[in-house]
């Protein structure tokens, strides 16, 4: 999971470099702008979260790359991994410099060996990988390069290339994670999504479709190629990973998280009598809006007692860190919470890390009870394609046989409830969104080619 972004300006101008901030929440390990300038790859590419203000010269370009990274495979080394990545192809034996960048998870590597002859070390990220194939493909036209790469690799994969002329934009067939274009005055922004870009000046356009190659250059974006399949959107990305400010493949995540907290309390089976001293609160930031659904269906008296003192995502963030993080993620106001029944409403339970230290809190400042309530199914298996849960047994639904009271009693929590995997599903447009986390049944069709 990443976050990729292309500023194409029809004239020259001054670019604003901070503009990538609006994807920083896609990824925090590092980030990079990478840009033509006098036919040179000129790039700025850091570790660690992107500061307030980048200080680059960006003007008299046409356009710059942005990435944002969150690995999900290879070993980390986050000085070589940093993307945008350069590479150096040979069309009609000429070479060709490109910058490329990244979001998903091409999981089966054997299938790219056995497709392109290509290296596919364990030191390697797909990035990498992907880039070394480009590099050595030898094809007439980038159209014929990329359109290669559509047709052969199922997936998973949305992608940005630049070369000194154009702007190329692909979206794997199965669409698992979003893309989409957008446009002010100036000219276009190719973003994973659009979250406040409004602010920018750009109006969202459209989604890049499933299966879709397009170009863009002075002249516009034209789309080159676009071939159908099934459209299976990530459910996890409306539930997590997308800014609540964003529309994406015609889903309002804020409506949709929304939705999920009331479809949680039309579901639930304990009566909370005493009003007065029931608080719901959702669990920042993602399980705010979900919360407020909840209360507000229940008639329950919502109040953010709980706030985050870091802007960090802990889901997200390295696991040797992520422990130091859970100890001083959380302020509790203790007068609200003292004496009071608290329903905890959080947008998903994956390691169950967090949702442990946050019972605890609730306890040291004196709740009476604390109630979970999770506005997603249990995540009982490993994701392949772009979210960095590797393994089944990290997983606390799957390690505790999903057992909701053991689970409960692990968390040291009054009660626990989930939303279910039928009624979650029904409130997306597409009923067909790649749901393997919460289900353990994968499209084999992108682990197996």
């Amino acid at each position: 999971m990443c976050g990729i972004i292309c500023i194409y300006n029809n004239v020259v101008s001054n670019f604003n470099p901070n503009i990538i901030k609006n994807i920083q929440h896609r990824g925090q390990e590092s980030y990079g702008i990478s840009y033509f300038k006098n036919n040179k790859i000129i790039e700025n590419k850091n570790i660690g979260k992107i500061p307030n203000n980048i200080d680059i010269e960006l003007n008299n370009i046409n356009y710059f790359i942005g990435h944002t990274r969150y690995s999900t495979s290879g070993r980390k080394n986050l000085e070589e991994q940093m993307q945008p990545l350069e590479g150096t192809t040979v069309i009609n034996n000429k070479k060709s410099h490109y910058i490329l960048v990244h979001n998903g998870n091409i999981y089966n590597r054997k299938g790219l060996q056995k497709l392109f002859n290509c290296d596919i070390n364990i030191n390697l990220t797909d990035t990498q990988i992907l880039v070394n194939i480009i590099n050595n493909m030898g094809e007439n036209s980038w159209e014929n390069i990329l359109n290669l790469i559509l047709t052969q690799i199922p997936g998973v994969y949305s992608l940005i290339i630049g070369t000194p002329e154009n702007v190329y934009v692909v979206r794997d067939k199965s669409g698992i994670r979003p893309l989409c274009i957008m446009k002010n005055d100036d000219g276009y922004c190719i973003i994973s999504e659009p979250n406040k870009m409004e602010n920018y000046g750009y109006n969202l356009v459209r989604d890049i479709e499933p299966g879709e190659l397009s170009m863009l250059n002075k002249n516009g974006l034209n789309t080159l190629f676009l071939h159908k399949n099934n459209f299976t959107p990530c459910i996890f990305e409306y539930i997590y990973f997308l800014n609540k400010n964003s529309i994406v493949d015609n889903v309002n995540v804020t409506t949709f998280r929304y939705n999920c907290g009331r479809e949680l309390a039309k579901k639930e089976t304990m009566r909370f009598t005493d009003k007065l001293n029931t608080v719901v609160v959702g669990a920042p930031e993602t399980g705010i809006t979900s919360g407020i659904g909840y209360a507000e269906y229940l008639n329950l008296n919502y109040f953010q007692v709980m706030t985050k003192k870091t802007k960090e995502r802990t889901f997200i963030i390295d696991e040797n860190k992520r422990n130091l993080f859970f100890k001083d993620k959380y302020i509790i106001n203790s007068e609200i919470v003292k004496n009071k029944i608290v329903i905890i409403v959080d947008d998903s339970l994956v390691r169950g890390n967090t949702l442990k230290r946050v019972v605890e809190l609730f306890n040291i400042n004196k709740a009476k009870e604390v109630h979970i309530r999770i506005a997603s199914p249990p995540v009982i298996s490993p994701c392949y394609f772009g979210i960095d849960i590797p393994t089944y047994n990290e997983l606390i639904a799957h390690r505790l046989k999903l057992n909701i009271e053991e689970i409960n009693k692990e968390l040291k929590s009054n009660s626990l409830h989930y939303l279910d995997i039928h009624t979650i599903t029904n409130l997306i447009p597409n009923k067909t969104s790649c749901s393997s986390c919460f289900t353990n049944k994968y499209n084999r069709d992108l682990l197996d080619w």
